[in-house]
C-alpha cells in the first residue's frame, strides 16, 4: 500500500539522524551484558523454571517495570527466562538502577 512505502522511504531518509540513539542503546546494552559483543537490546534474564520466570516477571511488574516471561515450549525446558527489550530512550541510570534490582531479584532477595 502506498502508506507502507511512504512510512518506508521516510524512515530510510533518516538513518543518518538515528546514530546517535543506536550508539546510546549499544551502551545501554553493554551495561547488562558487559564483554558480550554478541548482545542486543532484547536481553534474556534466565528463571531456568517456568514459575520461576512467571514470579520474577510478576515482581519486576510490582516495581514498575514491563518485562515478560518465556517459558517452555517457545524456550527448551529449563531454559525459562524474562526478556528485557531496552530502548534509546532511557539513561544510563535507568539501566544501572535495574540492573541493581535485577540482581536482587534473580538472587532471590526480593
Amino acid at each position: 500500500p502506498p502508506i507502507n512505502l511512504r512510512w518506508t522511504k521516510f524512515i530510510v531518509d533518516r538513518f543518518s539522524e538515528f546514530e546517535e540513539r543506536r550508539k546510546h542503546l549499544r551502551k545501554l546494552v553493554s551495561i547488562l551484558e558487559p564483554g558480550n559483543p554478541d548482545a542486543t537490546h532484547i536481553v534474556p534474564l534466565m528463571a531456568y523454571e517456568n514459575s520461576r520466570a512467571i514470579l520474577m516477571a510478576d515482581r519486576f511488574k510490582e516495581l514498575g517495570y514491563w518485562v515478560t516471561p518465556i517459558r517452555y515450549p517457545t524456550v527448551p525446558k529449563d531454559k525459562a527466562r524474562v526478556r528485557i527489550s531496552l530502548s534509546a530512550s532511557l539513561t544510563e541510570q535507568d539501566i544501572t538502577a535495574f540492573k541493581e534490582l535485577a540482581n536482587k531479584i534473580t538472587a532471590g532477595w526480593m
